[in-house]
């Protein structure tokens, strides 16, 4: 029994080594994947978040200059409505 497993022990270590060595390629290939989806998704969420953020200084510009290019702490001078908006009156 002993020159069984004598003769059968190399064979087998060397499968699990072959068999190690291939999971651990597999788990490499994954992570590089993974990290490369990851990057890409990253970019593509720092684009929108630039983007996002022109469109909020767009606007905020915009009320700025509807609103008579001042800025007070109270927000309610800025979003009532305007009664001599379109009039000959408005200097904009």
């Amino acid at each position: 029994m002993r020159d069984l497993w004598r003769r059968r022990l190399p064979w087998l270590l060397g499968w699990v080594g072959l068999a190690v060595l291939g999971i651990l390629l597999i788990v490499r290939i994954d992570i590089a994947q993974r990290r490369e989806a990851f990057q890409t998704d990253a970019r593509i969420a720092h684009r929108l978040l630039g983007q996002r953020a022109a469109q909020h200084d767009a606007i905020l510009a915009t009320l700025v200059l509807l609103g008579g290019g001042s800025l007070t702490a109270e927000p309610s001078a800025h979003c009532a409505p305007s009664t001599s908006f379109g009039s000959s009156s408005n200097p904009g």
